[in-house]
């Protein structure tokens, strides 16, 4: 279920044509024409969300619907793969209500020139920071370079019709290799859960998980990345018109900083 589907109309007449001419040619090529031209009108800035534009670059002034209300209806309709039947009902009843309203995390960046196209609600390794200024992200048949300070995007892998060697491995009778390795997680003060589409949380661990920040948007999650220091979240979304890449900043309080001032 993407962003929208099963509410008609709500889409403005402009998005419209941008989705079906997307959908008509995808290629990295064209994508990477378009980048300059449409780098200025799709990103997304901090100083951009104060004057009232959504992190998303969604117009709702010209929706058929306000974000409140789509939000409803979307909470609603959504129903998450289960292995087990009920199994979220269940669960709900067992965990501790974790209080919301944190800010771990601030708005920083949200740029729709970088599509994420590939999505699984259980492959959350799709991208992936090397540092906070470098991402990496699968989008069509490419493995793309996202640079935070230039805001500019690089092929770095074409994997359009490549073929993978199967070979034989004489002596190895199960045909392969094969590694296991097991660990446990542990877990310092924040730890990520993510949802299959439109919410992550980050949950408090030092406070006993009762204490968490939710990361509120629209779209599947096409993967999710701290960079190695934890000082900045990436974001894969996927949506049919939306499709982008959304980045957040620790946020820091120096509060000792006041006692010098």
């Amino acid at each position: 279920m993407s962003l929208y589907d099963g509410l008609a109309g709500v889409y403005t007449e402009e998005e419209e044509e941008r989705h079906a001419v997307q959908m008509g040619d995808s290629d990295y090529e064209d994508d990477e024409s378009d980048q300059s031209t449409c780098k200025a009108t799709e990103d997304t800035t901090p100083m951009d969300v104060k004057k009232g534009k959504d992190i998303q670059g969604i117009p709702w002034d010209r929706m058929n619907t306000t974000r409140d209300r789509y939000r409803q209806a979307r909470l609603q309709q959504y129903a998450n793969f289960e292995n087990i039947p009920n199994s979220g009902r269940t669960s709900e009843k067992e965990c501790t209500l974790a209080e919301k309203g944190q800010v771990y995390y601030e708005f920083q960046h949200n740029t729709r020139s970088v599509k994420s196209t590939i999505l699984h609600f259980q492959l959350r390794n799709l991208v992936w920071a090397t540092t906070r200024h470098d991402v990496y992200l699968m989008s069509y048949y490419s493995v793309l370079h996202w640079s935070a300070l230039t805001r500019e995007k690089k092929e770095i892998i074409d994997l359009q019709g490549h073929v993978a060697p199967c070979e034989k491995h004489h002596g190895n009778f199960s045909e392969g290799f094969y590694h296991t390795q097991v660990s446990t997680l542990a877990v310092k003060k924040n730890l990520l859960v993510t949802e299959p589409a439109d919410f992550i949380h980050i949950f408090d661990v030092e406070s006993g998980y009762r204490r968490k920040q939710e990361l509120d948007f629209f779209g599947e999650i096409a993967g999710i990345s701290f960079s190695p220091d934890t000082e900045a979240l990436f974001v894969g979304v996927h949506d049919r018109a939306y499709s982008s890449l959304l980045q957040f900043s620790r946020r820091r309080f120096y509060s000792y900083l006041d006692s010098a001032l």
